[in-house]
C-alpha cells in the first residue's frame, strides 16, 4: 500500500506483485452502519453520513503503456475485496487505485500526532493531537484570530525532553479546512 497526497487529499494505491494471490488483498470494516456498492462505488454509511470511495481505477503497464483493467468491489461480511471480471495478466504488477471522496491533510509541516477525532451533527470532522517543532521553519497552520498563533512548547510530557502544543483542526463535510488552532 502506498499513501500520498494528490490535490490536497489523501490518496492510496495498492501495488500487487506478479503472481500474488489478489484474494489476499482485503479490507475489514467495523463501526459503520452499512457498507454497499452503489453504481460501482463503495459507500460506507456512518452515523453522520456516508464516505464514498469511487470505483477503483486499476491498471498494468504492458510494453510501457498503461492498460486499464476492469475491476469491481466485492463485499462479504463487511470485508471488501476486488474482483476482475475480465481477468488480468498475472505475470505483471497490478496497481489498484481507488479515490476516497473525503480525506485530507492538516497542512502542518511540524511533527504532529493525532490522538482523537470526532464529528458533529452537521458532518464536520474534528481532529486533535500534539504538535512538536523539529526545525525553525516548521509550521502548524492556524486560523487568523486563533488564541495562540505561534508555537509555545508547553511543559514536557511523559517525562521526555520534548515540549509540545495541542493542535485542533476542523474540516467541513467537503474535507475543506475550516480552522486550525493550538494551545
Amino acid at each position: 500500500m502506498h499513501v500520498s497526497s494528490y490535490l490536497g487529499n489523501v490518496k492510496y494505491e495498492f501495488y500487487v506483485s506478479p503472481g500474488t494471490d489478489i484474494n489476499n488483498l482485503r479490507m475489514a470494516y467495523a463501526g459503520q452502519t452499512g457498507i454497499i456498492v452503489k453504481k460501482g462505488n463503495l459507500v460506507i454509511s456512518t452515523s453522520v453520513g456516508d464516505v464514498t470511495e469511487l470505483k477503483p481505477y486499476v491498471y498494468q503497464y504492458v510494453n510501457d503503456a498503461r492498460v486499464q483493467i476492469a475491476c469491481d468491489y466485492t463485499i462479504t461480511n463487511n470485508i471488501v475485496s476486488y474482483s476482475f471480471p475480465d481477468g488480468y495478466d498475472h505475470t505483471l504488477p497490478i496497481i489498484i487505485d481507488p479515490t476516497v471522496v473525503f480525506a485530507t491533510f492538516s497542512g502542518s509541516t511540524m511533527d504532529n500526532w493525532g490522538f482523537t477525532a470526532t464529528y458533529d451533527e452537521h458532518g464536520n470532522f474534528y481532529n486533535g493531537g500534539i504538535t512538536h517543532i523539529l526545525n525553525p521553519s516548521d509550521t502548524f497552520i492556524v486560523t487568523p484570530g486563533a488564541f495562540q498563533t505561534t508555537y509555545h512548547g508547553g511543559d514536557a510530557i511523559w517525562g521526555s525532553q520534548w515540549s509540545d502544543d495541542i493542535g485542533i483542526v476542523k474540516y467541513n463535510s467537503s474535507a475543506a479546512r475550516v480552522y486550525g488552532l493550538r494551545s
